[in-house]
């Protein structure tokens, strides 16, 4: 019932969190029944988050392709081809293809901290076209405690608090553990404990 109020167009709680604390709770299979259950013309993601492949930029670029491509999205386009022309990075004129590797390359053998500063503003520009689109985004993902730190710190940071000033996007997050909500995005947020 939770996850079917995601869906609806008025939703106010726009982020729902299954925790189970143990491996076999069912975590997943109700991951797997949730996603049955959108409609086909709901724009959606459903990502496992272990594994080492996927990070930041596996999910900001999947989720470009599901909203049509970097045409659709004007804002995520112009911020990366701004940082993309960042002088440390030296293209040497070469056209890079693929959304994917256009952000690796823009994050890619940069300092940590440099890493979260252009993720923040990729992310700030996904959201203005992600408002301006007034399209619903729906991003299921799974195991959240096994995905990197960088990952799991993008996702309880820049993701999650912008979720309450986008109306269009809900998040499904399921782990054994989950980020603390934060008060940027606490009210707009349900959690439940599987058993």
């Amino acid at each position: 019932a939770a996850f079917r109020c995601l869906l609806e167009p008025q939703c106010e709680q726009q982020v729902v969190m299954y925790r189970g604390k143990e491996s076999g709770i069912g975590k997943t299979e109700l991951m797997i029944a949730c996603k049955r259950q959108v409609p086909s013309g709901v724009c959606h993601l459903a990502m496992d988050l272990r594994g080492t492949t996927t990070t930041v930029t596996e999910v900001l670029s999947r989720t470009v392709v599901r909203l049509g491509g970097m045409a659709k999205l004007p804002n995520f386009a112009a911020r990366l081809a701004a940082l993309s022309r960042v002088p440390s990075l030296n293209l040497a004129d070469n056209t890079l293809q693929g959304t994917q590797n256009q952000i690796e390359v823009v994050v890619k053998n940069t300092a940590p901290v440099d890493r979260q500063e252009r993720y923040e503003q990729l992310t700030h520009a996904w959201f203005a076209d992600l408002t301006a689109a007034n399209r619903l985004m729906l991003l299921m993902l799974d195991t959240f405690e096994q995905a990197s730190r960088e990952l799991q710190y993008w996702i309880g940071g820049p993701l999650l608090g912008r979720v309450a000033d986008a109306p269009g996007l809900r998040v499904v997050l399921a782990g054994q553990q989950l980020p603390e909500p934060r008060l940027d995005w606490k009210d707009c947020c349900r959690e439940f404990e599987l058993y």
